[in-house]
């Protein structure tokens, strides 16, 4: 037939005896199926029995033809099974997937076995389409040829398929192997699928995917060192730089030198952070004492500085009298005890430890 196939359920017939009109006759039962491959209309031929047998009344043998009547089928694909590759029809299908035992990590060139066992009801396992396995680039599919087995007991019929599979691993790399989706169709049920076991296979070594992975990964470790390096670069500038300060007692370059450091460290989202913590008492009064110390050097620094610049305004001419250069020494002596005044209280000079304990603080060494 074009349209559809017919097969034996069974290469021996259910035999049995029935009484018709006073006569014992014996019977024999064939299952015969019909597989449509396409949809439509399909007409199902003659089929011709040749019997052979020995008659009882005259001992001889006879042959005699029996003719069965053609029959008509409406063969028809549901909706569901639209758009599906290969399907089973039948009421129960078994599916085994055994694998080789897994590793943690595979080698290029190891090998992996799977074997997979496909068991369909009241279907002969001709019937039953070839599993075709997921193919993954990297990896080589070897499939050998299915092996097909029937099994008849008491009107029971299974099929059953055995294919064994075997990955061979050509490139490293992160794999996923398995995850198909077999299906078959059940009489009153409808479709059903079994989607299959995933493995997943880590292969060691190098290769262009996780090569590209390896080196953003060193970039950005490169490009963050470069930060570090930077920052820490930029704060032993800076550190060197006032302590040379003080060591020579370069008070504005120190200075200048401590508040920049303190700008740096002290910004809106840490100050944030210091109030909201539990200790912020504590840290407050720390701040505090580093800032009285470098406010002292900067009054210190202030008043030294407006004592000198008073002293550098006094003009002397060699022609004033000496009346004029006496109360011009009395306004210079008045300057300098009024600066030293202004000294004694507003700008004393803090104490070298002092300062030292602020340089170490400020810049956390």
């Amino acid at each position: 037939m074009s349209s559809a196939r017919l097969a034996k359920a069974s290469d021996f017939a259910i035999n049995g005896s029935k009484r018709v009109a006073g006569k014992t006759l014996a019977s024999q039962i064939w299952d015969v199926e019909l597989y449509p491959e396409q949809s439509g209309l399909i007409g199902v031929p003659n089929i011709v029995f040749a019997i052979h047998y020995v008659d009882a009344d005259s001992g001889k043998s006879l042959s005699r033809t029996i003719v069965a009547e053609p029959m008509l089928v409406f063969a028809y694909l549901p909706e569901s099974l639209k758009g599906t590759a290969a399907y089973i029809v039948s009421d129960n299908v078994q599916v085994e997937d055994n694998w080789s035992e897994p590793k943690s990590e595979y080698q290029q060139g190891d090998i992996i076995k799977r074997t997979l066992i496909i068991t369909a009801d009241d279907t002969p396992a001709s019937h039953i389409p070839p599993f075709h396995a997921k193919i993954v680039d990297g990896i080589t599919l070897v499939v050998k040829e299915p092996q097909l087995e029937n099994e008849n007991n008491r009107g029971e019929s299974r099929g059953q398929i055995t294919q064994e599979l075997t990955y061979i691993i050509d490139k490293p790399g992160d794999y996923v192997l398995g995850g198909e989706v077999i299906s078959w169709w059940q009489l009153g049920g409808g479709l059903k699928q079994n989607r299959l076991e995933q493995r997943y296979v880590a292969v060691i070594g190098f290769s262009i995917k996780n090569g590209y992975q390896i080196l953003l990964l060193l970039l950005g470790c490169g490009l963050l060192g470069l930060i570090l390096f930077w920052i820490r670069t930029r704060k032993s500038t800076l550190y060197k730089q006032a302590k040379h300060a003080l060591a020579v007692k370069d008070w504005l370059l120190f200075i200048s030198l401590m508040y920049r450091k303190h700008d740096e460290s002290v910004s809106p989202s840490r100050l944030k952070l210091q109030l909201q913590s539990e200790d912020n008492a504590k840290q407050g009064r720390k701040v505090e004492k580093q800032t009285e110390t470098l406010n002292r050097l900067f009054y210190y620094l202030f008043s030294k500085n407006s004592a000198v610049e008073l002293k550098t305004t006094q003009r002397h001419s060699p022609n004033e009298s000496r009346v004029t250069n006496h109360a011009s020494s009395t306004e210079t002596n008045d300057i300098d005890k009024n600066s030293s005044e202004f000294k004694s209280k507003e700008g004393k000079l803090p104490s070298k430890s002092d300062l030292t304990k602020l340089l170490k603080a400020t810049f956390k060494q």
